[in-house]
């Protein structure tokens, strides 16, 4: 099967999915990001290459987290509220509302995710889901009892505000401030572009926010380099560079300062602009692939032959024994049920490993025979060095090869 005939059937029907890996077919990917690119793209570009081509090829299952998809609803409702918040009897019933706008966005999210195979066992974060809806009903009284104005959370005394809800208002503080809330923004070339989450234009200068949906308190540097791009488009667009910027978490209602200066914000600019050269220069996907922890968080391993190599490149056992955890293959030496349960062994370097688990949970090793190459993911091993187990959780999954090594 070609490459084209590849993408056409797993476009059919996703129920086709069968956890079964054609490496002739699916390797390498053939896709390359086309401008203009935005900042997740951009910083997925700046850590793996590769991994930009499996975003933009079709013919790859994907797997989405459910922090993702919470973080997806939230901010889509976040969105109505500023754009558009609808006019209820009280303040009481707003909030009311704007649960249940999340609520509806997330069953949305959780609809997109009962068809695709691969998320399907994913467990739930009832308390991600919880303080997104906290969250918004303190966005619902901040724009209820205050109007557009600076974010409270870094002016918490009382303003004198106008009584419209309109984006410009009258501080006794900052004087008059113009808000722009989900703002698109593209540089002059159309290579980059942005959506910024909130601007306010005081008279002492430009302030840009991001909102992260994460219960984290620290801030990557990849979300300091989002505000920084987002600092640069805005002198792009509007020929003035923001004073200042903030990430600001409001499921635990933390607030970080990001540094804005011209000379680091054009840096990452122009680490991009290389990034984009080098991307269009490489041709072998070994060349676009940087294998190494950057491979935990991607959902393309089953598929980068890239990885698999790099996996099986370790010559020190403990290690290797360490990193099975994020992927190990190996050949089926043995497959049975036994009182509804998998039993396989699989030969892996110089030991055999072993898994135990449901035949519901893998009901593709309906289809697999002793002989058959394996691709196992999110299993960690513990044991004996030379027979170690596996052991599978919700995150854990099995993959299938039809071509041998």
């Amino acid at each position: 099967m070609g490459h084209q005939q590849f993408i056409v059937s797993m476009n059919e029907a996703k129920s086709a999915f069968d956890w079964m890996i054609d490496e002739t077919a699916s390797w390498p990917p053939r896709g390359r990001p086309k401008p203009p690119l935005g900042p997740t793209t951009l910083e997925v570009l700046r850590s793996c290459p590769l991994r930009t081509c499996f975003e933009c090829s079709e013919g790859y299952e994907r797997r989405i987290g459910f922090a993702a998809r919470v973080g997806t609803a939230f901010h889509r409702t976040l969105q109505t509220l500023n754009e558009n918040l609808p006019q209820q009897s009280s303040l009481l019933a707003t909030a009311d509302w704007a649960r249940k706008k999340f609520l509806s966005e997330l069953e949305k999210q959780e609809a997109e995710r009962s068809q695709r195979p691969r998320e399907r066992g994913l467990p739930r974060d009832e308390i991600r889901v919880y303080r997104a809806i906290e969250a918004l009903i303190n966005e619902v009284h901040r724009i209820c009892l205050e109007g557009i104005r600076p974010h409270s959370l870094l002016h918490p005394i009382p303003l004198a505000v106008q009584p419209s809800k309109g984006k410009v208002f009258q501080s006794e503080i900052l004087g008059e401030v113009k808000v722009h809330v989900e703002t698109p923004i593209e540089s002059h070339d159309r290579l980059f572009k942005g959506r910024i989450d909130r601007a306010e234009e005081c008279p002492e200068g430009t302030i840009l926010y991001d909102y992260k949906a994460g219960l984290r308190g620290d801030v990557p540097e990849r979300y300091e380099r989002q505000l920084q791009f987002y600092a640069w488009l805005w002198h792009e667009a509007r020929g003035k560079w923001p004073t200042r910027a903030y990430v600001i978490y409001p499921f635990t209602e933390k607030i970080h300062s990001v540094a804005i200066d011209e000379k680091t914000c054009k840096r990452i600019v122009e680490e991009y602009r290389a990034l984009l050269t080098q991307l269009q220069n490489y041709r072998s996907a070994d060349q676009l692939a940087t294998p190494g922890e950057v491979c935990q968080v991607c959902e393309f391993r089953p598929w980068c032959l890239s990885f698999w190599k790099w996996q099986s490149a370790e010559s020190k056992h403990i290690i290797s024994l360490e990193r099975a955890a994020i992927g190990f293959a190996g050949v089926i030496e043995e497959l049975k049920q036994v009182e509804f349960h998998w039993k396989i062994l699989v030969r892996w370097r110089n030991c055999t490993i072993r898994i135990v688990a449901p035949l519901e949970r893998f009901p593709q090793l309906e289809e697999a025979k002793n002989g058959m190459y394996i691709r196992a993911l999110e299993m960690k091993l513990h044991g004996q060095i030379m027979a170690p187990q596996a052991r599978v959780s919700e995150m854990s999954e099995l993959f299938l090869l039809k071509s041998s090594h």
